[in-house]
């Protein structure tokens, strides 16, 4: 009988010691699995900041620091800043373009809704001023959609993207 009482306090007390080892483990890892979890491992924006609990104007200044290091060009930061602060209607000629399959569009009408945003270029530009116009620079003829921008960023991006995520679970599939 005794001899069950000690394998029984043996069993007891290695149970107790993995429980407690277990959780020593957890505390250790625990801010590193919930920094992965809480951000981006690319440019580090939190949850917080995606819900907008956070200035995004810094933010996005240390974003365009990290992209101008990896090499993306100075046009596709320019397009990408435009986008991410460009305000979209759903109505809009652009959204309505976008939503071209889902509304069942006609060759017809996108056509002339391709002309409804040429003709709004032209009289946007008119209200810019010369230095205005002079700081936009040239603007490519063929429109990008943000998954092109997107894209065409991630390729740049992808090794410095790759790097920061080592051991925080990120993959190839997330920078493509």
């Amino acid at each position: 009988m005794k001899a069950m009482y000690a394998v029984a306090g043996v069993v007891v007390v290695a149970v107790l010691l993995a429980v407690g080892l277990g959780i020593t483990q957890e505390a250790k890892e625990a801010p590193d699995q919930k920094a992965a979890k809480d951000c981006c491992p690319g440019c580090g924006m939190t949850m917080g900041d995606m819900k907008g609990g956070t200035d995004m104007s810094g933010r996005m200044k240390e974003m365009q620091t990290k992209m101008k290091a990896a090499g993306v060009s100075e046009e596709t930061m320019k397009m990408h800043m435009a986008m991410m602060n460009a305000p979209l209607y759903l109505d809009s000629p652009e959204m309505l373009i976008g939503q071209a399959e889902a509304l069942v569009l006609t060759d017809d009408q996108k056509t002339r809704l391709i002309g409804v945003v040429k003709d709004s270029r032209t009289k946007a530009v008119v209200v810019l001023t010369d230095a205005q116009r002079t700081a936009l620079g040239p603007v490519p003829e063929k429109p990008m959609t943000m998954m092109e921008v997107r894209s065409e960023m991630m390729k740049k991006m992808a090794p410095a993207m790759e790097k920061a995520g080592k051991g925080r679970g990120v993959d190839s599939a997330m920078t493509k």
